[in-house]
């Protein structure tokens, strides 16, 4: 068999084994599809060689325009349509949050906006143009608060601080700058953060200590801020209980303890403060007095009542120590500074036994008041909101209240001592207290008179606190009867269409809509939790009445701002929607969708609920 040995055909040019090199490069580009042509070559029906400028607009010197919108694909018109509906959704969302909660001025150039017929991107530049600090969207790092990061070294992570504990602050916190600047070491354990602390801090002497005024800013600032342990004005118990009660106001992640429970705002500091009172062994200093207070009102916030009532029989314990320790006759800065005090913790007893129907547990305290100076430099600003400070008139607010609760005081031995007066007795104390009010009205300073105008939070607040004890007194002695004298403290009965409790209670209605306008409903002083309370329980057997009710429903919508800031606001509203189950009083159309939550919560009757109900009703 003979072998054939056939050589083998050459390779024809082409074949995969050659295709590479220079050949491979003279290959002819398999043409990218182009999803929408430019409006040149639609119009002359040619083909578009994509992204502008296309080579035929370019030979052609004609300009380039692509219309996306034209390009009826489904997956990208689909794609479109998605990125409209979450900018919009953004829009509302952030129209809602706006009208929510910023003050009454610029929600009402926002309605203007709108009825203008202003364009979707016209509103949307005015939001994000004219948002004040503290709202929570689209903050922008100013220069300021970037030279305070800088300043206080929270631009890089320091070296004690890992990745995983460094903080992560919101854009609002990015945005603003705390009014006063203060450290977190050697204060708290809780955080190393100094910006926190010093927000916390500022929150703290804007909504809480202009009236309830315990302590001396001024020498607490300095001596926090000096670091010092062996200082007098300051101690990280005081510190903590004050950033605890803070937390209650902020917004910020950081303020919650477990996040999204609104119970746990602020118990990392609450737990901190009481470990170091137990460190305290007994000791009654100046700051341990103070904090005792504080964290009296931070028990009664988060519903803990059996805690606050310890607390506040503490301090009730600590200022008569304290008064024995520093005797009257040493008039130096210190001795000064525990007159304050003093006279502060019995404004705050004094005003929660008022809300408790009890007697005080402080008596009224033997020493002077501090010195009354109005100063033009005492300047309130409403942190966070960028909003032009005002003459913050802390020191007359602080006198007035005093002379306001020296009245409660007897007044609630009266009425709430145990004993049983004669009618004829009661009639002749109540006229007397009827008497002392209207002079305490009549001897107000000037900056303190009700007007229209705006005034400070707190200065609303005493009035609302001055029209409640009028309530109180018309329904602990409801046969008494008002003279139509200046003696009264109420209108003329004969020039009154209703009783002088619904008068009053329209009157704290028409006090919260003056705060809601200027400063808005987001934050406001603890205590008006307490007089909205009480005047919607008066408003709510006369809704028929058209002033009546449009009182109620805007006090209605303040309770909800405190429900969801405060758990014992969340009870206090389910006390009144309560309250309306029982007496068959419908609750208002307006406002029914506001409150479909509570009501459902009221209709389900948990016993936790009807517990916290009874917290300071």
């Amino acid at each position: 068999m003979t072998d054939i040995h056939r050589p083998l055909a050459p390779v024809p040019r082409g074949t995969r084994r050659e295709r590479n090199g220079d050949d491979a490069r003279q290959q002819p580009r398999k043409r990218t599809n182009i999803g929408v042509a430019c409006t040149a070559c639609k119009a002359r029906k040619l083909k578009c060689s994509g992204a502008p400028p296309c080579q035929n607009c370019l030979k052609n010197h004609v300009e380039c325009t692509v219309d996306n919108t034209s390009d009826k694909r489904r997956k990208s018109g689909i794609k479109r349509k998605l990125e409209t509906l979450e900018d919009r959704k953004d829009l509302l969302l952030n129209l809602v949050r706006t009208l929510r909660d910023s003050a009454d001025r610029r929600v009402l150039h926002l309605l203007d906006l709108i009825r203008s017929d202003a364009s979707l991107a016209e509103i949307q530049f005015y939001l994000d143009e004219d948002r004040p600090r503290g709202e929570s969207e689209g903050k922008k790092v100013t220069p300021k608060s970037l030279e305070w990061e800088q300043k206080n070294g929270n631009g890089a992570q320091s070296e004690s601080e890992s990745p995983a504990t460094r903080a992560v602050f919101e854009p609002e916190q990015l945005a603003d700058v705390p009014i006063f600047d203060v450290p977190a070491a050697p204060w708290t354990n809780v955080t190393q953060d100094a910006r926190l602390v010093s927000q916390l801090v500022s929150l703290w002497f804007t909504w809480f200590h202009p009236f309830f005024n315990w302590l001396d800013r001024d020498l607490f600032i300095r001596d926090m801020r000096s670091g010092d342990l062996r200082v007098r004005c300051c101690s990280p118990f005081l510190v903590n209980a004050m950033l605890a009660l803070a937390c209650t106001h902020s917004n910020s992640a950081q303020a919650y303890a477990v996040p999204g429970g609104m119970a746990s705002k602020g118990a990392h500091f609450y737990s901190e403060a009481k470990r170091l009172f137990s460190q305290e062994e007994g000791r009654i200093t100046l700051a341990t007095t103070q904090a005792l207070a504080l964290l009296s009102v931070y028990a009664s916030l988060t519903c803990k009542e059996r805690s606050s009532w310890i607390y506040r029989n503490n301090f009730a314990f600590a200022v008569d120590e304290l008064s024995k320790q520093h005797p009257i006759s040493r008039p130096t800065v210190h001795h000064r500074v525990i007159d304050h005090t003093i006279w502060g913790l019995f404004n705050i007893a004094t005003l929660k036994a008022l809300a408790f129907c009890k007697v005080p547990t402080i008596k009224i305290p033997n020493r002077p008041l501090p010195s009354l100076v109005c100063s033009a430099e005492d300047v309130w600003h409403p942190y966070p909101l960028q909003l032009r400070g005002m003459q913050a008139h802390g020191s007359c607010v602080f006198h007035a209240l005093c002379g306001l609760n020296r009245i409660v005081h007897d007044l609630a031995w009266v009425f709430f001592g145990g004993g049983n007066p004669p009618q004829a007795d009661l009639r002749t104390q109540t006229k007397e207290f009827h008497s002392r009010l209207r002079d305490w009205e009549n001897q107000l300073p000037v900056c303190l008179r009700e007007q229209e105008e705006t005034q400070v939070p707190h200065a609303l607040c005493l009035h609302m606190y001055y029209y409640c004890i009028c309530i109180t007194i018309s329904q602990y002695a409801p046969s008494i009867k008002p003279d139509p004298d200046n003696t009264s403290p109420f209108p003329n009965p004969n020039h009154l269409p209703d009783t002088p409790s619904l008068f009053y209670a329209r009157k704290i209605s028409a006090l919260m809509r003056i705060h809601r306008s200027a400063w808005g409903a987001d934050r406001i002083p603890v205590p008006n939790m307490l007089w909205v309370t009480t005047a919607l329980l008066i408003l709510l057997p006369s809704l028929s009445n058209p002033q009546n009710r449009e009182a109620f429903i805007r006090l209605a919508v303040s309770a909800k701002t405190f429900a969801r800031r405060w758990a014992v606001g969340k009870a206090k509203l389910e006390l009144v929607q309560r309250r309306a189950r029982d007496m068959g009083v419908e609750w208002p159309v307006e406002i029914g969708a506001l409150f479909a939550d509570e009501e459902a919560q009221v209709a389900s009757g948990s016993g936790s609920s009807r517990k916290r109900a009874r917290v300071g009703s």
